[in-house]
């Protein structure tokens, strides 16, 4: 196999993996347990919290409950992202590679 032949296979490994990133960020993931239930999108950001008011909590309550669990969720997500970057440099994003 000669040299053209591989680097083509490289573009068109490449361009298959942006396209199927792109596909699973935009998918919507929900998680449940018996008194939560979260949606995330694909690139793993926080988009819905609900907590079951079992606790007796009035609304207002339980609505700034959810939306601070929500906000210290995705600000974790990307302090681990940016140390990601910062650790991992320019190496290229293979997922499943390892």
């Amino acid at each position: 196999m000669n040299i053209q032949n591989l680097m083509k296979q490289a573009k068109k490994m490449q361009k298959d993996l942006a396209e199927n990133q792109k596909k699973l960020e935009s998918q919507q993931f929900v998680g449940k347990s018996s008194l939560v239930e979260v949606r995330m999108s694909g690139n793993k950001q926080l988009q819905d919290v609900k907590i079951t008011n079992e606790f007796g909590l009035d609304n207002d309550d339980l609505e700034m409950l959810e939306d601070a669990i929500l906000l210290a969720i995705n600000n974790t997500i990307n302090d681990i992202d940016k140390e990601t970057e910062k650790v991992m440099g320019n190496m290229p994003n293979m997922p499943g590679l390892f």
